[in-house]
């Protein structure tokens, strides 16, 4: 059984982010990779360890989540998706947009874009 996460937007400080990486990390570029190009890429670089972070936060681990637990999180999970970093983040920002608009984040295989 799935325990529903509830996600809330906020562009708040980084005590708030309670462990997330800030959005200047670096982002290592594969050449061919899938990557929305209408996004921009400062906003999307650092989305996924930035979402881990506060979904790992929300759920009680804050007191655990730092910088390099939360990496090696989002490693993990990005390894057992088998996505790149690059797909990662743009997946991560898309729920993130969805998010602000006030938009579910539900996963639906019909409207999964990160297959």
């Amino acid at each position: 059984r799935r325990l529903p996460v509830q996600m809330r937007y906020s562009n708040g400080s980084k005590d708030e982010m309670n462990g997330a990486i800030p959005l200047t990390r670096l982002s290592h570029s594969v050449p061919g990779s899938p990557v929305d190009d209408r996004l921009n890429t400062g906003e999307v670089i650092g989305s996924a360890e930035s979402l881990v972070g506060r979904i790992l936060a929300e759920q009680g681990l804050g007191k655990y989540c730092d910088p390099v637990f939360v990496k090696n999180t989002s490693k993990e999970l990005r390894e057992a998706l088998n996505m790149t970093r690059e797909e990662m983040d743009s997946a991560a920002h898309q729920l993130l947009v969805r998010e602000q608009q006030g938009r579910p984040i539900s996963y639906h295989e019909e409207d999964s874009n990160f297959v």
